[in-house]
């Protein structure tokens, strides 16, 4: 129980400390000079940023959430399970080539048979 009550007052303590030091980055300075340095040092990108994250906003409120929203109102449990399984799947090679190029031959092992297992098996990860 104690390392609990540690554990979450260390959670409380960071989150407190982040925030605070976060807070620090929030506003633009009021100094001229200051200010000229800030904008100097400002991400150059922030409009074309802000503007291909509005775009992204609106076609997930206007198309993407409404398609999910349909898609498990249609699918059942057993069939979007299935089709998940089949994209895990397709990532084992991916996971494959990590492991492989971290030097993890045991775990490049697993991976490959389980992929094998799964595609052969599994009839392709479903």
């Amino acid at each position: 129980m104690q390392a609990m009550a540690v554990s979450a007052g260390w959670r409380i303590l960071v989150v407190l400390v982040v925030t605070v030091a976060l807070t620090g980055c929030a506003t633009r300075p009021a100094d001229p000079e200051e200010l000229a340095a800030y904008r100097e040092r400002n991400d150059p990108f922030e409009p074309l940023n802000r503007a291909v994250f509005k775009f992204n906003d609106v076609v997930d409120r206007v198309a993407l959430r409404p398609l999910a929203i349909g898609y498990r109102a249609i699918l059942p449990r057993g069939i979007r399970n299935g089709i998940r399984n089949f994209l895990d799947n397709l990532e084992q090679p991916v996971v494959l080539a990590n492991c492989l190029l971290q030097g993890e031959w045991v775990r490049a092992r697993d991976t490959t048979g389980r992929f094998m297992t799964n595609t052969i098996l599994g009839l392709g990860g479903v």
